[in-house]
Formats: C-alpha cells, sequence, structure tokens
C-alpha cells in the first residue's frame, strides 16, 4: 500500500536527480511507494491523488444520498523533522490506528523545514507562508 503526502517543498537536482529541498515550493502530491521515502518523482496529478485518498478513505455510503462516506487524517508534522523521520511517523501512526480499527486514510502534510532546532524561526516563517496550502489541498478533498 502506498502513502499519500501533500508536500510544499522546494526541489533541487544533484548528482541522484531531483531531490527534496528545506524551502517552500510548489504544492506537489506524492504517492509514495512501501519502504520508500519521499521523491518529487512520485508526483502524480492532483485529481488522480485525490481520487486514489478518497477510494482509501471510503468506509461506507450513506443510505440517503448514495454517495460515498469515509475519513481522512491529515498529520502534520512539526520543526526540525526530515521527510524520513515524517514519513516514519505517519506509518507508524497509520499502523496504530489500524490495529484499533480505523479503515480510513492517513495522509502527511509535509512543509518545509530543515534539521536544526537553529533553524526555527526561519521554519516557521515557512509554515506560516505554506500554511494556506493544506487549506486549499483540503477543499479538494472534500
Amino acid at each position: 500500500m502506498s502513502d499519500f503526502v501533500i508536500s510544499v517543498r522546494n526541489t533541487k537536482k544533484d548528482v541522484n536527480g531531483r531531490q527534496f529541498g528545506n524551502e517552500p515550493g510548489p504544492t506537489l502530491f506524492l504517492e509514495v511507494p512501501d519502504r520508500r521515502y519521499p521523491n518529487p518523482s512520485q508526483a502524480i496529478s492532483r485529481g488522480k491523488w485525490v481520487a486514489k485518498v478518497i477510494e482509501e478513505a471510503q468506509t461506507g455510503v450513506n443510505d440517503y444520498t448514495n454517495k460515498p462516506t469515509g475519513d481522512v487524517l491529515v498529520f502534520v508534522h512539526g520543526y526540525n523533522n526530515s521527510q524520513e523521520i515524517v514519513l516514519k511517523r505517519h506509518r507508524k501512526l497509520e499502523s496504530d490506528l489500524r490495529s484499533i480499527g480505523y479503515k480510513g486514510a492517513v495522509i502527511s502534510f509535509d512543509w518545509p523545514s530543515a534539521q536544526s532546532a537553529l533553524n526555527y524561526l526561519e521554519d516557521r516563517d515557512d509554515a506560516k507562508a505554506t500554511a494556506k496550502r493544506l487549506r486549499t489541498c483540503s477543499r479538494s478533498i472534500q
């Protein structure tokens, strides 16, 4: 099963191809394969991503509207976290929730942050600058 991530980090090219950075960048919708970590090459269209999340989130059908119902939990990480740590926590959270019967989707919102406590103020500014995108993305899923 894949993990679903919304990333608002910049990307940069290095010897290994395109990688994520620690600054604000375009919104990318990622479908991260099992046992892998986020990479810009995992980006898919917003429409395709939303459809996959809704499919995973569906837990039933509304008796009155005959439309699907379900749950989406959004995990937003804190400061000073690498994407690897964030995805490990995402996977642990999802595993724990599934063990107690949660059947919906779990997605992560990955805003730009560095892995340094000394970068706290800049990370905070980046979080404010990109927070609006989380609200915009959540409207897409409704």
